[in-house]
């Protein structure tokens, strides 16, 4: 079996993955986190004066809401290329 399409295929969609960036906050904004197309949070901003139970009840849903998010955008990039190659 020839694994070159394959593998084309695989880099095609990890280009993709790295395109996805969303930034995802609470209400008040006093927490921001930016997550990438392979789950990374890479920009937590959280401000200083944030209490620690706000960061407690708030930063597992933020993290939780923006996983899904990416998720849904990374299933939409595979069903493009399953359309696109079928």
């Amino acid at each position: 079996m020839n694994q070159d399409p394959l593998r084309e295929l695989q880099a095609r969609i990890n280009n993709k993955k790295q395109l996805i960036s969303e930034v995802h906050q609470n209400v008040t904004k006093t927490i921001l986190l930016t997550i990438n197309g392979h789950f990374e949070i890479t920009k937590p901003i959280i401000q200083p004066n944030v209490a620690l139970k706000t960061i407690e009840e708030e930063l597992p849903c933020l993290i939780t809401d923006g996983i899904k998010s990416v998720s849904e955008k990374i299933n939409r990039v595979l069903m493009e290329f399953q359309a696109a190659n079928s």
